[in-house]
């Protein structure tokens, strides 16, 4: 059984005056609610978990029963989700957190019809560092106002999460009406990898610098890089923020990167053994893309005494 609610307002919400580097169109949209304790949005193709990471859904009064919980930005970014018979779940981008903004006034929390005993006392946490130069920072919106605002992504409060599954329709530009629909869709993320020294000298260090480009029109979601450690040969010292070893590699999380939007991360090693060394990255989001020959890079770096 669902339950079909109409939005019957149309806006835009602007950009805020301090952090001018977002701007959201959103449409009316028609939400079916099912018994699942899911809510599918027609207008974004996309299907929220109706209660905040942490609550129950109580299908009986139909509404959310616990405490949420709150979580940082690197953990938000590792939850996983196994609801509703899907097990897709993911942290959404602010552009898809900002879509369930109530759309009958300017600025306001998400419909409690839709999200019943949403909590309040603090900001939703969205996938999108602000500015990626920036790492520090990543998007939420608050959620007693439905503001969005930059927020500390180190931080040990935390922030609350609620999960979504499914992608918005990307927007086309002019030059790409034409194309097939499936292209339209498709990123273009470029890597490219480069060393402080080489050759370098054994047991030293040397920064690896990771840059990454979406060199397409539509914007790449939740993008990640692994840049691979070899065995017995480096061993890993540090790196920026939101990456973490895991066995042989690094993995860093890079949130959401817009059309022409570019970020880098540098990963410090110790050369261990004399000789060449080969070392390589390779970068992903959730999108297909349109050229995957440039997801990944090589770098072979000369060891000396």
């Amino acid at each position: 059984m669902k339950n079909t609610v109409f939005c019957l307002s149309m806006y835009l919400i602007g950009a805020s005056p301090l952090f001018a580097d977002v701007t959201l169109t959103l449409n009316s949209g028609e939400f079916d609610l099912h018994d699942s304790g899911t809510v599918t949005d027609a207008l974004t193709h996309l299907t929220w978990q109706s209660c905040a990471v942490g609550q129950t859904w109580d299908l009986s009064t139909r509404s959310c029963t616990g405490t949420a919980q709150v979580f940082s930005y690197a953990n938000a970014m590792k939850i996983t989700s196994d609801f509703a018979d899907k097990t897709d779940w993911r942290l959404p981008n602010i552009y898809e957190l900002n879509s369930i903004l109530n759309l009958k006034t300017y600025d306001q929390p998400a419909e409690p019809f839709l999200f019943p005993q949403a909590p309040t006392d603090r900001g939703f946490i969205s996938s999108t560092i602000y500015l990626p130069k920036a790492q520090s920072l990543v998007w939420m919106v608050l959620a007693n106002s439905g503001k969005k605002t930059p927020a500390g992504a180190e931080t040990h409060d935390g922030y609350y999460v609620r999960l979504v599954r499914g992608y918005m329709p990307s927007a086309k530009t002019p030059a790409t009406q034409s194309a097939a629909n499936h292209v339209a869709t498709q990123v273009d993320l470029t890597v490219t990898l480069n060393v402080s020294a080489n050759p370098a000298k054994r047991n030293r260090c040397v920064d690896y610098t990771i840059d990454v480009l979406n060199k397409s029109v539509v914007g790449a979601t939740n993008a990640t890089v692994s840049f691979y450690l070899a065995p017995n040969l480096m061993r890993y010292e540090s790196a920026s923020t939101y990456c973490e070893k895991k066995g042989d590699n690094v993995i860093c999380q890079l949130g959401d990167l817009g059309a022409g939007e570019h970020t880098s991360k540098t990963i410090k090693v110790a050369m261990q053994k004399v000789g060449a060394l080969s070392s390589s990255v390779f970068v992903k989001a959730n999108e297909t893309d349109a050229n995957e020959s440039d997801n990944q890079a090589q770098l072979m770096v000369s060891v000396k005494k």
